[in-house]
């Protein structure tokens, strides 16, 4: 009686731990859970010991299967989970870097003579929090003046224009890498 006692306990432990790495491939609970649900339904005809193997056995050979096909622990797992993570921060400093280049644009457009008119070309955020790049726009004569450098943060009062600020070239070099 000890002893069954101990392999239900056992049992159980299996499928707790069975059922913990398989919920990151939730499709594989659909495996485990009704097998498991069978053996328990047909525990007295096939035997309390028996159905007690079988829930340790399936739980072994499901979670090694699914593991064998995507990884839900372990060195693979790991590096699943870091790739998954790596791949997640490159979006948001994407969508960061997106942002910054809106707000570095509204700047430069403040500092214009004819903001509607703006193009930008080849922009680049930088670690420094700068934006990079070029912009073309109408002067005061409605032509358009070619492309000048511009340096922004997103703030107009940190917003450089090449042909408008004495000391560009410096700035340029400092802030643009």
């Amino acid at each position: 009686m000890a002893g069954l006692r101990l392999l239900n306990l056992i049992a159980i432990v299996f499928l707790l731990a069975s059922l913990y790495f398989l919920s990151r491939e939730p499709v594989s609970l659909l495996i485990l859970i009704p097998v498991v649900v069978l053996i328990v339904a047909y525990r007295e005809r096939i035997g309390a010991k028996l159905s007690s193997l079988l829930i340790i056995l399936l739980c072994i050979i499901t979670t090694l299967w699914v593991n064998s096909e995507s990884a839900i622990y372990g060195d693979r797992y790991t590096q699943k989970k870091s790739l998954l993570e790596d791949i997640e921060k490159e979006q948001q400093n994407e969508n960061s870097q997106s942002v910054l280049k809106v707000k570095a644009e509204d700047a430069v457009r403040r500092l214009l003579k004819d903001p509607n008119s703006s193009e930008f070309a080849m922009e680049n955020a930088y670690p420094s929090g700068y934006v990079c790049g070029f912009v073309n726009s109408k002067n005061s004569f409605g032509a358009y003046s070619g492309h000048q450098k511009f340096i922004s943060n997103g703030i107009p009062s940190s917003t450089f224009i090449e042909e408008s600020t004495d000391g560009f070239a410096p700035i340029w070099s400092e802030r643009c890498r």
